[in-house]
């Protein structure tokens, strides 16, 4: 899912993530529209929640070393 890093909304949310961990509870509509297109493009995606997704792209980010 590298792919969804590369969209603005999803760089937004993970910056948002970094100062208020609660953001998650409040993703905007642009942020569904990202996961709904990575549902399409990997089907096994379909079967997960999007809060599934958004928790896996927000760790991965935590993990990942700024530069």
């Amino acid at each position: 899912c590298l792919r969804a890093y590369s969209s603005i909304h999803i760089q937004e949310l993970c910056k948002e993530w970094e100062i208020c961990p609660n953001v998650i509870e409040n993703v905007e509509d642009e942020v569904t529209k990202v996961i709904d297109n990575l549902k399409i493009e990997f089907p096994r995606l379909q079967k997960w929640d999007n809060s599934k997704i958004i928790n896996l792209l927000l760790d991965r980010e935590k993990d990942n070393p700024k530069n």
